[in-house]
């Protein structure tokens, strides 16, 4: 990861990765897709999130490349995602890509709620570590 990043990562049979990434310098996580499709920095997305739990409408902004050239779009409602992710053992996310076109991706979302406590927990070691 980055540095001052820590992320986990559940992986798709298409290799489109739903992710959880916490940063040092803001202490902030955040939960999102990595796609090959392009996107433009600062671009907004409409989709919708179908768990074993519950559906969610969501907004995605896209960040940039940021793992091997793919996209990152970052979920805005991150409370909301993290409660689904953590409740739940299979997404679909829909997102809206052109007027009438949209990207549907699965995700097993087995061990992704244990693996972004991680992400968590080792960018709050590292904050400790700089104080001292």
């Amino acid at each position: 990861s980055e540095e001052g990043t820590a992320a986990a990562y559940v992986e798709n049979s298409s290799g489109e990765s739903m992710v959880k990434m916490c940063t040092l310098v803001d202490k902030k996580c955040y939960w999102g897709v990595f796609l090959d499709s392009p996107c433009v920095d600062g671009e907004k997305y409409n989709g919708m999130l179908t768990t074993d739990a519950a559906t969610l409408v969501v907004h995605l902004v896209c960040v940039g490349n940021k793992k091997d050239k793919q996209k990152l779009l970052a979920f805005s409602e991150y409370s909301e995602v993290a409660q689904l992710v953590s409740a739940s053992k299979r997404a679909s996310l829909a997102i809206a890509v052109e007027d009438v076109r949209f990207h549907v991706m699965e995700f097993s979302l087995n061990g992704a709620a244990q693996a972004g406590l991680a992400a968590e927990l080792k960018v709050s070691q590292a904050a400790e570590e700089k104080k001292h």
